[in-house]
């Protein structure tokens, strides 16, 4: 039986518990965790049935004492993961579960991978989409020779005009000094997909964009800083932090029921608590009022040393949610779109790879349960069940385009 321990039991580092618990709970045992939050820790240390004296609140207490389980989940908020990743190979962790990105700055990403090389540790970057078959059916189509020579790969991450204000205009990720740019922060998914479609290491790259539509120059008249202490616009807008987190079924379905301590700080808030939460919180603030500064539109140009070109687009905006992806060659083209992939060969045949089953649909969500078993697996036998692992070294690669990308942009 191996161990892990986590630190940051929050929404991502508890779903790989959850993960290990039901897949490999015969191979993997959580023995240690850490988290600012009490709460967490009472409840995480009773689901996993983990000693008192394992259940650390400070990160010092827990690094302090060496590696005391033989592999390592850091899953704690974004600004965190340079400092937690770089204690953890200073202390002797060999295997680390890390969430993305390492750092928003490139010279620290960097540094990770040099220490890991140091120090003979592994350290897999939850860049979880590549586990997913959807995108692997992607990857296999271009390698196949049915597109013939890649020239072109083309990514949208359509945020969705909910999740952009949720998470990038009043969330974690608004702020690029508390956090990242969100062309880090939201697409280095997309980037590392690119990168990973491509073959090549890139370049050049060269981007624009700007924060077009939340900030003050779009607000309307009688907006309020809150959205409930009398806004005249309350009613009518589709950004009403109200009906987003309190009397909108569809919108309280999708940020409350699964993470009601975000918004709320607490898992079971009466409807008044959450009014008054919301009257002078961070979730219940004007979107165009806010101190948010990320870009909420942006276009990102690659070229890679084998000539293929890849660009990304990532905007704010779109009713749904979702990635499309179009990887073009010279005998045929893939398109993924809504669940479905279809690859067109030039004047031959159109077969449709995947039609929107559920994985397709739940794409980062199968994406993760994989990495997970990479992990564990990497834990359990010194391998990983995958061919495409996520190595920190490709996500240097993949950190420096965002990187790149940012310098372009703000150069214009």
């Amino acid at each position: 039986m191996k161990t892990v321990a986590c630190i940051g039991v929050g929404n991502r580092g508890s779903k790989y518990l959850l993960e290990l618990k039901i897949f490999h709970k015969k191979e993997v045992k959580p023995v240690a965790i850490c988290d600012i939050i009490p709460a967490k820790l009472d409840r995480f240390g009773k689901k996993y049935k983990i000693a008192k004296d394992m259940r650390f609140s400070s990160d010092e207490d827990f690094f302090n004492r060496g590696p005391i389980a033989d592999g390592l989940i850091i899953s704690t908020p974004d600004r965190e993961h340079f400092k937690h990743a770089k204690r953890a190979l200073e202390v002797g962790y060999k295997i680390i579960l890390l969430e993305k990105p390492v750092s928003k700055d490139i010279e620290e990403t960097k540094e990770i991978a040099r220490l890991a090389d140091e120090k003979g540790a592994k350290v897999i970057v939850c860049h979880v989409l590549r586990y997913s078959n959807y995108y692997l059916t992607l990857k296999n189509a271009a390698e196949s020779g049915a597109l013939g020579r890649v020239i072109s790969v083309e990514q949208r991450e359509n945020v969705g005009y909910f999740h952009f204000a949720h998470s990038y205009v009043r969330g974690e990720w608004h702020n690029e000094a508390d956090s990242s740019p969100s062309i880090l922060a939201k697409c280095c998914h997309d980037l590392d997909l690119i990168y990973w479609f491509a073959g090549s290491k890139p370049v050049s790259v060269d981007s624009y964009g700007d924060l077009f539509y939340f900030n003050r120059n779009n607000a309307p008249a009688g907006a309020t800083e809150y959205c409930m202490q009398g806004c005249k616009c309350q009613r009518k807008c589709p950004y009403d932090a109200e009906a987003f987190y309190i009397t909108d079924n569809v919108f309280e379905a999708k940020f409350i029921k699964y993470m009601p301590t975000t918004v709320f700080g607490k898992p079971n808030p009466t409807r008044k608590e959450k009014r008054e939460i919301l009257r002078t919180g961070a979730y219940g603030k004007c979107v165009f009022l806010n101190d948010n500064d990320v870009c909420d539109h942006q276009e990102v140009n690659i070229l890679f040393e084998n000539g293929v070109s890849g660009r990304l687009t990532m905007t704010a905006f779109g009713e749904r949610c979702e990635r499309e992806t179009r990887i073009v060659g010279t005998k045929g083209e893939v398109v993924a779109r809504k669940g479905k992939i279809v690859l067109e060969q030039y004047g031959i045949k159109r077969k449709v790879l995947r039609n929107r089953d559920i994985w397709s649909m739940l794409g980062h969500i199968e994406g993760d349960i994989r990495t997970v078993h990479s992990f564990a697996s990497l834990l359990t036998t010194g391998n990983t069940e995958h061919k495409y692992v996520t190595y920190i070294n490709d996500t240097v690669v993949s950190h420096q385009m965002a990187h790149d990308a940012e310098i372009s942009r703000k150069a214009k």
